[in-house]
């Protein structure tokens, strides 16, 4: 009789365990995409702020954004060219899961921009400070559109680079210092 309720408690412990991604809104697997600045399009960052930039890899019905028993969490990282040098890397800074992103329909896989509010599937929502990009050679390009992505391994030891969404690079001093002096006002309250 025990091994019979052992057996029935093992089976009802895995059957959970593998419905948590669809509980998540998670089905099918799959890479997301990205979102820089979530519910902001065209995605500005200016490089003498010294803020931190938000990143989400949207989850939706059939992409899995956020399973935390599929990604290797410490591995995050933000990606981007540099100008002539090599790619850039950069870990992240923290990390939360928010449903921060609609993208239960995406228009075009690989090309979303998505700018309105949640959509009821968690997205794995990543910060990183701008001065860190910086550091590892964040660039205004001629056109002022850099593409970013999230790149990261999964617990099998996989690579998965996320899609890119594209980023409008600002040079602007005076708002660099404003951006400062907030920082700087904040910390002494």
């Amino acid at each position: 009789m025990k091994r019979v309720k052992l057996v029935v408690v093992l089976f009802m412990v895995v059957a959970m365990l593998a419905s948590i991604p669809a509980a998540m809104g998670h089905e099918n697997g799959g890479d997301g995409f990205t979102d820089v600045k979530p519910g902001s399009d065209p995605n500005p960052i200016n490089l003498n702020s010294q803020g931190l930039v938000s990143i989400a890899l949207g989850g939706y019905n059939g992409v899995d954004g956020t399973n935390l028993s599929t990604i290797n969490l410490t591995t995050l990282q933000v990606h981007f060219d540099t100008n002539g040098s090599p790619e850039a890397f950069v870990p992240v800074l923290r990390y939360s899961f928010e449903d921060v992103v609609n993208a239960s329909t995406p228009t075009v896989p690989g090309n979303v921009t998505p700018v309105s509010g949640a959509d009821g599937y968690m997205d794995l929502v990543v910060k990183v400070e701008v001065q860190a990009l910086v550091d590892a050679g964040l660039w205004k390009p001629d056109d002022g559109v850099l593409a970013m992505n999230l790149v990261y391994d999964l617990n099998s030891g996989e690579f998965v680079e996320s899609p890119d969404d594209q980023v409008r690079i600002i040079d602007n001093t005076n708002m660099g210092q404003a951006n400062a002096n907030a920082v700087k006002k904040n910390k002494n309250k």
